[in-house]
């Protein structure tokens, strides 16, 4: 079975689940988009495909499966052939993630050597070649730079050379474009979706503009939980969840129409309410709201609220 399946996906910190229970799948070809504001789980949900999270965060539950391989399983020398390898990543911050001391080009080269056997001379004239594939200006000259010697949208480019030079079957990217001015983000997102011409693209952000720009299908999240699912166009014309709607009501348009904040403050974590985690902040709660809700069909997708419908204002 090819492309990405999870099932039950739980997270957990001491004391808390951070991430209760999601299920998503991405075939080879297609974009989906993780949405949701700050905490809702979205970055912690794609750490833990690689199983990357941070220390003291642990996968508690579920399964993820990339092209039938069980990955909460797996052991780290496994992982480690994966990651760079199937398994591509790109960061919000390159500037973190690429080695200050190293050549830009030496880091792009050192993974084609280790995950496919090349030779130095082989695996340097690729990484000059992904280089240029990913728009880097003079690519032999920006290969014997070093990181701080690039701009932030060139750093950025270099790190998503790094993660394709293998042709990755998923590419999984965390907020790559939060840093950079609105030109580069475009031309960023561009060459997130060619690259899923091969690969199956998880692209993690809190930004539902550019999730609209790029993604084929859009889930949201809040508190830990996907609130909505359904195909791009569908979710941005008649969002069936009211956090949806009320994130599309905070994201500016051209039409003059002033974006409006959502009410209140995102649910911490240690102090979720008993059924739906939106209940404080929305304005369509009723009494039945104090129940779980279940993620069903609703419109042209799915979405977990006893209320749906994009005919209520949220």
């Amino acid at each position: 079975m090819s492309g990405l399946t999870i099932e039950g996906l739980q997270v957990s910190a001491p004391g808390v689940t951070l991430v209760d229970g999601i299920d998503l799948s991405i075939a080879p070809g297609k974009v989906l988009g993780l949405v949701g504001e700050s905490g809702s789980g979205k970055s912690l949900s794609l750490l833990s495909i690689p199983r990357l999270l941070p220390t003291g965060c642990q996968i508690s539950g579920g399964s993820v499966r990339l092209n039938g391989q069980d990955l909460t399983g797996a052991s780290e020398r496994e992982l480690r052939a994966l990651r760079g390898g199937e398994i591509g990543v790109i960061f919000q911050d390159p500037f973190k993630s690429l080695n200050p001391v190293r050549r830009v080009g030496d880091l792009i080269a050192e993974s084609a050597r280790r995950h496919r056997g090349l030779s130095a001379s082989a695996a340097r004239q690729e990484a000059i070649d992904a280089l240029a594939a990913v728009g880097v200006p003079d690519p032999e000259r920006r290969a014997r730079a070093f990181p701080h010697q690039l701009s932030g949208g060139q750093r950025q480019r270099a790190l998503i050379a790094m993660a394709l030079i293998n042709q990755p079957s998923l590419l999984l990217a965390d907020e790559p474009t939060t840093a950079l001015d609105p030109t580069v983000q475009v031309q960023i997102l561009d060459l997130i979706r060619a690259a899923a011409q091969r690969a199956g693209v998880i692209f993690v952000t809190h930004d539902l503009g550019a999730a609209a720009y790029l993604c084929d299908e859009i889930a949201v999240m809040y508190a830990g939980r996907i609130v909505e699912w359904a195909p791009t166009a569908s979710l941005i014309a008649a969002p069936q969840h009211p956090y949806t709607a009320a994130l599309l009501a905070c994201t500016p348009r051209l039409d003059g129409v002033r974006p409006r904040a959502i009410a209140g403050n995102p649910t911490s974590p240690q102090d979720r309410p008993v059924g739906c985690a939106f209940r404080p902040r929305c304005e369509r709660a009723v009494s039945a709201c104090i129940g779980p809700p279940m993620l069903l069909a609703h419109g042209e997708g799915l979405a977990a609220c006893f209320r749906p419908g994009p005919g209520l204002a949220a």
